[in-house]
């Protein structure tokens, strides 16, 4: 009996260890790098609300998401082991892992128009470009040093990297692959977004004041500029709560809405009069915010706790919120706001 328990036990740890992707360490950088083992994929397993579900193992620490344009790869940014995977929508399978790199990957947006994808890394330097097919290099374009962000700008041919050493946007030409100019701030940029008619993008800037008891982060200004045309930022919006994030354009982009991490709010801006219209408090360490698609409702990720807030737009207001079993790390809306 001894010895059939043990062999079960054998069996078991044997099955629990058989993966899709298996990990060596790299004992210089000490990172988990992926290497792909195909594998019989595992029954689909069922949630609450009748939603199933298949899970892949990718990579450590997978952390940003980009979709190819014909809906067949899933690209996936993983800073844990300094990759870029791609995951085979269709088989629901690993596609390719792309060798580690020097940087720890943690934004990737995939190209529109062709079989590419491009990545940044965490305080990186470069903008890296990917082969979508097969996950080799392309090229590599410096774009300054810590890098925040990345976004295409709507209906160009044309991506914009933010890096706060010099503070600046890298405008970038994707049918080239060649940096075209710049945009310089007042202090550094971070966050991305883009107006849907691809003339006007928003960033915001971190500030820090230094004191007795360390550095701490103030109010920060947000810039609106041209991200097709080199120069200088002009527009100072105004300052859009602490700790900023990624904000969005709503309205037709006449509205600006713009999370506060550390302040728990979210500021209001109206673009055609240059004006903070208010701050809707929200639940703790906002990250996120998504509109549905008829612009009526707008809804936080609120990272610091475990909740999404619901916003009312026409009264630029909190409407109710949702508690979720821990804190949230993305959220998005479906197409037909259900």
């Amino acid at each position: 009996m001894r010895r059939g328990l043990a062999a079960a036990l054998a069996l078991l740890c044997v099955t629990l260890a058989c993966d899709n992707l298996s990990a060596r360490v790299d004992p210089h950088h000490a990172k988990s790098i992926v290497r792909i083992i195909h594998t019989p994929k595992p029954q689909p397993t069922h949630l609450k609300a009748r939603i199933e579900r298949e899970q892949i193992t990718v990579c450590r620490r997978p952390m940003d998401l980009a979709l190819s344009a014909d809906g067949r790869k899933l690209f996936v940014a993983c800073p844990g082991s300094n990759q870029l995977v791609a995951v085979d929508t269709v088989r629901l399978d690993l596609a390719w892992a792309g060798e580690p790199r020097q940087e720890r990957l943690y934004r990737v947006v995939a190209d529109p128009k062709r079989d590419r994808v491009y990545a940044i890394g965490m305080n990186g330097r470069f903008l890296t470009a990917f082969d979508g097919s097969t996950g080799a290099e392309l090229t590599q374009l410096p774009v300054g040093s810590h890098v925040a962000d990345l976004a295409l700008v709507p209906g160009k041919d044309r991506l914009v990297v933010t890096a706060t050493n010099p503070p600046q946007a890298v405008l970038i030409d994707l049918a080239r692959l060649a940096v075209v100019g710049n945009v310089m701030f007042p202090s550094p940029p971070g966050s991305l977004a883009m107006r849907e008619d691809g003339r006007l993008a928003a960033v915001s800037s971190g500030l820090w004041e230094v004191t007795v008891g360390g550095a701490r982060p103030l109010l920060e200004p947000i810039y609106l500029f041209d991200p097709n045309t080199p120069g200088r930022a002009q527009v100072q919006l105004g300052f859009g709560g602490i700790q900023t994030r990624q904000g969005l354009f709503t309205r037709g982009g006449t509205i600006l809405l713009v999370p506060g991490r550390q302040s728990g709010t979210v500021s209001v801006f109206a673009i055609d009069t240059r004006r903070l219209i208010g701050a809707i408090r929200v639940g703790a360490a906002p990250e996120k915010i998504v509109v549905t698609p008829n612009g009526r409702w707008a809804f936080t990720q609120d990272a610091g706790a475990a909740t999404t807030t619901r916003i009312d737009l026409t009264r630029y207001e909190a409407s109710g919120s949702v508690a979720l079993p821990g804190n949230p790390q993305d959220l998005a809306v479906a197409p037909d706001a259900s």
